[in-house]
């Protein structure tokens, strides 16, 4: 399949299935992509392995990823319905246990049953899936919405239109009625399309490929001056595919629908109530990306943060180190605390890793937010940091230099990146 950015080739996936020496199946997905950062140019590689039998059921798996700056890989077994799993990056290998239930999708593999035993429009599907690329167990939702005839060469075929949300990210692929998918439109303008192998993989038009900070950028509309400072925002949203995700210093309302789709109002008030969360824990344990266990993290968060207790100067001290030692350059890692308190450079998915690593090794509840954020008249791609204390969740962005974060500022995901 060739891989798409508001119509600009930027790469091709490709997918088949073999039987092994085991008499089992082996599905290998490799991605190829080129992309630009602030005008530098990268390429990235991936190769999936999923290794299940004839019913269907999983056995084993591998995962790669390779940057000009990062390389990582990953793998799991599958035994007496345990998942082990392992990851490795420069700086170490972690691994961890996932028990299985019914409810719990591995690999994708419940998608080819279904396919295999045929679509029906009106189907809803709801559960959990351990995504691999992501190395993290998150919530789906895949609903066959609609078909449509279409030709097909010389024949007449019929497509599902299926929708599915992976976490807070919504997709809608177009699937012929035995499985293979034809087309699928992901967020912020990404398509992949079917072709033949030789046509997806030419990548002689990828020179001149839009740079994918503005080719995610939105018009704000207007120019406000200092933006950092900014505590309450109240903004009209068209046009975003899927939820911004309320809570904390952000809510949402329902508007009257204009010329562009029903909008949204979103109101970001640092100065608003309190919201009292009953159960803080999942934001202070570690996590696969986000290793606050580790002595590396452990030991560098006291030292910066000392024999501080109250939670707001933690923040302040914490911030303050990773504004000020973090260098500032275009990056495309899959960001952990330790590999970036290794490496000490990136972008806001990296600072943002290493302040939630640190914060939470420090005893401060804390998570990632990721969405669009406000500069210079336009709205950006961004990732930032929520720390929970005095009965609120307060956005710090380390990046941009603000704490607390201005609140110019559209959250759509909170989690690991």
């Amino acid at each position: 399949m060739g891989l798409y950015l508001s119509e600009q080739k930027i790469g091709w996936s490709k997918t088949a299935i073999d039987q092994n020496e085991r008499k089992n199946h082996t599905l290998v997905n490799e991605t190829f992509m080129v992309m630009k950062m602030m005008g530098t140019r990268m390429e990235t590689r991936s190769t999936l392995s999923i290794e299940f039998t004839p019913k269907l059921e999983p056995v084993a798996y591998t995962f790669s990823l390779k940057t000009p700056m990062f390389a990582a890989d990953a793998g799991g077994t599958v035994k007496d319905g345990i998942l082990t799993t392992w990851t490795r990056t420069p700086q170490g290998k972690r691994e961890q246990e996932i028990k299985l239930d019914d409810e719990l999708d591995i690999f994708g593999l419940a998608d080819i049953r279904r396919a295999a035993e045929g679509y029906k429009v009106g189907q809803i599907f709801e559960g959990k899936i351990f995504e691999p690329n992501l190395f993290a167990v998150v919530p789906y939702r895949v609903e066959i919405l609609d078909t449509k005839a279409i030709k097909m060469g010389a024949s007449e075929e019929t497509v599902f239109r299926v929708k599915m949300k992976m976490s807070e990210i919504e997709s809608m692929s177009y699937s012929l009625a035995n499985g293979d998918v034809i087309r699928v439109e992901g967020p912020m303008g990404i398509v992949m399309k079917k072709e033949t192998e030789e046509s997806a993989k030419d990548m002689t038009a990828s020179e001149n490929i839009t740079d994918l900070i503005l080719a995610f950028s939105v018009d704000a509309g207007r120019i406000v001056e200092n933006a950092g400072s900014v505590r309450r925002a109240v903004m009209s949203v068209t046009g975003l595919n899927g939820p911004l995700f309320p809570g904390g210093a952000q809510t949402t309302a329902s508007a009257s629908s204009t010329d562009t789709g029903a909008a949204t109002i979103v109101t970001v008030d640092l100065d608003g109530p309190k919201e009292k969360v009953e159960d803080l824990s999942e934001y202070l344990k570690p996590s696969t990306h986000i290793q606050s266990d580790d002595p590396r993290v452990i030991d560098k968060a006291k030292q910066i943060a000392g024999a501080e207790k109250n939670p707001a100067k933690i923040v302040a001290k914490i911030f303050s180190w990773v504004n000020g030692n973090v260098v500032k350059e275009p990056a495309f890692t899959l960001p952990s605390t330790v590999d970036v308190l290794a490496t000490m450079r990136g972008d806001c998915n990296e600072h943002s890793a290493l302040m939630c690593g640190l914060l939470r090794a420090a005893g401060v509840p804390a998570r990632i937010a990721a969405g669009l954020a406000y500069m210079k008249g336009k709205f950006y791609y961004h990732a930032w940091n929520e720390c929970y204390f005095d009965g609120k969740w307060i956005p710090v962005d380390a990046t941009f230099g603000e704490n607390p974060a201005g609140a110019l500022r559209l959250r759509i995901s909170v989690g690991e990146l």
